[in-house]
């Protein structure tokens, strides 16, 4: 687990917002949670049902269309995926 997590830590670069439609209450947040962390290589930082948001890291934009589908099957939907990505600075090689 813990080698697992380290590895998964150095691979992640990228925040990225998602407004979703339908969420209102703590167990829609978890459920969306839940859907979207089977997902490798995605890490949900924070979902809010109050705001409509979800807050992920992922390593690849590739991974969209799974966390669409994902948050599909949980028969939810995304609004706006527009938001800007966020990169992660992980290593600095000039020095």
């Amino acid at each position: 687990y813990y080698l697992y997590t380290f590895i998964y830590t150095l691979f992640l670069i990228m925040k990225k917002t998602l407004h979703i439609d339908g969420m209102h209450c703590a167990s829609c947040e978890m459920l969306i949670t839940r859907w979207v962390e089977w997902i490798k290589w995605v890490k949900v930082e924070n979902v809010s049902a109050k705001k409509w948001v979800i807050h992920l890291e992922l390593s690849d934009e590739k991974l969209l269309n799974q966390i669409e589908q994902a948050i599909d099957e949980a028969w939810y939907k995304i609004i706006n995926d527009n938001v800007e990505i966020f990169y992660k600075k992980k290593w600095n090689w000039n020095k």
